[in-house]
């Protein structure tokens, strides 16, 4: 950037990202919930949300087709390995019931 005459100076840094506040909702059983939340000052976000949610889908991508691979090959070793893995994705995830039947098959 030295021969175009920019410098990290000349760029100005914007300032930090701030969530708004969504309105609570009176009709909804967890209203009371829904206000705590809102009533909690604003925290700044400093880290990029949409790189970690692209490299964790690459990552489930790499695994879900190391399992077909495995599967058209017939290799029982990988495809334990890769069932062993997609636990841990599952269990960091709102889907318990696939967490819970990996568990089981697993034990």
């Amino acid at each position: 950037m030295e021969g175009c005459g920019l410098t990290m100076s000349t760029i100005p840094s914007g300032s930090g990202w701030i969530a708004e506040a969504t309105p609570a909702k009176e009709n909804t059983k967890n209203a009371r919930k829904m206000k705590k939340q809102t009533n909690q000052s604003a925290k700044p976000f400093h880290s990029d949300q949409v790189l970690a949610k692209l490299i964790a889908f690459i990552c489930d991508t790499m695994h879900a087709h190391e399992f077909s691979l495995a599967t058209a090959q017939g290799d029982p070793g990988r495809i334990w390995k890769v069932v062993k893995l997609m636990l841990f994705t599952f269990a960091s995830s709102s889907h318990s019931k696939y967490t819970q039947y990996l568990l089981e098959m697993i034990t």
